[in-house]
């Protein structure tokens, strides 16, 4: 169960983490080689869930919604993209306005979170009705206030917000409801 439910709980870190970039107006001249350096540090990121259109395409709209202004404060094209799987999204101070134009961007750019994280949930070790279970529970306004909230405050985000707090809940309840209580038990032999 605990691994299962980390996994579920650590991948919108890790895919907001991993898509972390951008400044300004993503069609100057300015902001290109920004843009192309996150763009090309997400398609290297293992694990990143899109393609190279995808990339560029988040990138270009990372740049529009926060800014060229921060993205340069963060150093080099060079180095930005070395920080940017790492990037921590309050270093940024975004606005929740900014963070939600961000996750919406994801969207945008054919990349649906929620959908991603029920991904993970489905393996043939998982039962069918954790599925469902999770694919109820976890709704869109659950998800979307959860990465926007990470984005915020960081990895606190599951204690901190009202989406961390009912993305915990949702994950243990569907996951231990199915077993009656311990999704480890199967890793036990009697």
């Amino acid at each position: 169960m605990s691994r299962r439910f980390l996994t579920l709980a650590v991948l919108p870190a890790a895919l907001v983490l991993a898509s972390c970039g951008g400044g300004g107006d993503s069609k100057s001249a300015e902001a290109k080689p920004y843009v192309d350096a996150m763009s090309t540090s997400m398609t290297d990121e293992e694990g990143f869930p899109g393609d190279e259109k995808q990339a560029r395409c988040f990138s270009e709209g990372f740049v529009d919604i926060v800014g060229i202004d921060k993205v340069k404060k963060m150093g080099t094209p060079a180095e930005f993209a070395d920080d940017s799987t790492g990037m921590e999204f309050d270093e940024l101070n975004l606005t929740r306005d900014q963070g939600g134009k961000l996750y919406d961007q994801f969207g945008d750019c054919d990349m649906d979170m929620r959908e991603l994280m029920l991904a993970e949930a489905e393996d043939e070790d998982t039962p069918a009705e954790v599925k469902a279970c999770l694919d109820e529970e976890l709704t869109d306004d659950i998800v979307k206030d959860f990465f926007v909230t990470m984005m915020l405050d960081g990895e606190d985000a599951l204690e901190k917000s009202d989406g961390g707090t009912k993305l915990t809940e949702a994950l243990m309840g569907c996951m231990m409801g199915d077993t009656g209580g311990d999704m480890g038990e199967d890793s036990s032999s009697e």
